[in-house]
């Protein structure tokens, strides 16, 4: 792996949460990151900040072009990109397919299109990747470390880019389907008779240490589940209620998962 910068565009949300998670990691490199964002004008360390592509140095040339703007920005972006053509470009723009930049960057150019997560940010985020036939194995191999100092990822061939829009609205989009769910607890503890501050830390410390026992035990969300649920015990009265096969939580997220997987759809 050589120390050539990587150029990040757009750094909302998902771009900080990256860049975050990769400080530590190419620091012990020296690899400089250029970052193009209107809102991030503060060099520190590693990271040169730049308010659009055109402030960029003359003679940069990256060895890796992440492009995070939202999907609405790209068609303004992309056309001021092509001179770095050579370079590999691993997009996190949701809808947007490997298609599209063949067309705006050319056929040759080599493309990773990517799912992560906001986890990101603390080395925890679950990345979906699909690669175009002219990535190399060099191209990939520095991809697959990037996300990986983000937390793990999950390569798809590119005859399956199509899940790409299933799997953003299980990974990508669900992060603010679980904290939806921590406000709403934390909402009805409080309707129910607890202290605000109570309430929000039985809901957090409850989710938090719920997902540290599945990571530690080896066994499945239902095998847990049916561990804590005794017959005719409080628990049970709950779960009839969420597991109802009309109305119940499993048909809600469906419907989200659906209308999530549709927008995607309409983004491309």
């Amino acid at each position: 792996m050589t120390n050539a910068p990587i150029l990040l565009v757009g750094c909302g949300n998902m771009g900080k949460a990256m860049l975050a998670g990769w400080t530590f990691a190419l620091q012990s490199l020296s690899r400089e990151i250029h970052v193009v964002d209107r809102h991030l004008k503060e060099n520190h360390q590693n990271i040169k900040c730049y308010v659009s592509v055109d402030d960029l140095p003359e003679d940069l040339i990256p060895e890796i072009v992440v492009l995070a703007v939202k999907p609405q920005g790209i068609d303004a972006v992309i056309p001021s990109l092509e001179k770095y053509k050579d370079a590999c470009f691993l997009s996190i723009i949701a809808g947007k397919k490997l298609s599209y930049y063949a067309a705006h960057l050319g056929r040759e150019c080599a493309v990773v299109r990517s799912m992560p997560n906001t986890p990101a940010a603390v080395g925890k985020s679950i990345t979906t990747a699909v690669k175009n036939e002219n990535v190399s194995d060099d191209q990939k191999a520095l991809v697959d470390d990037l996300l990986c100092a983000i937390g793990k990822v999950c390569w798809i061939n590119d005859d399956a880019e199509d899940m790409m829009d299933a799997l953003s609205a299980v990974s990508g989009s669900a992060v603010a389907y679980y904290f939806f769910m921590l406000q709403a607890m934390t909402e009805i503890g409080v309707e129910i008779g607890l202290p605000e501050d109570v309430s929000k830390l039985l809901a957090e410390e409850t989710f938090v240490g719920s997902a540290a026992l599945l990571n530690a035990s080896g066994k499945s969300p239902q095998e847990l589940r049916e561990a804590v649920t005794s017959k005719k015990g409080v628990t049970l009265a709950a779960l009839e209620v969420l597991m109802k096969d009309s109305g119940g939580l499993k048909e809600l997220l469906k419907e989200a998962v659906h209308a999530a997987t549709k927008r995607s759809k309409e983004l491309s």
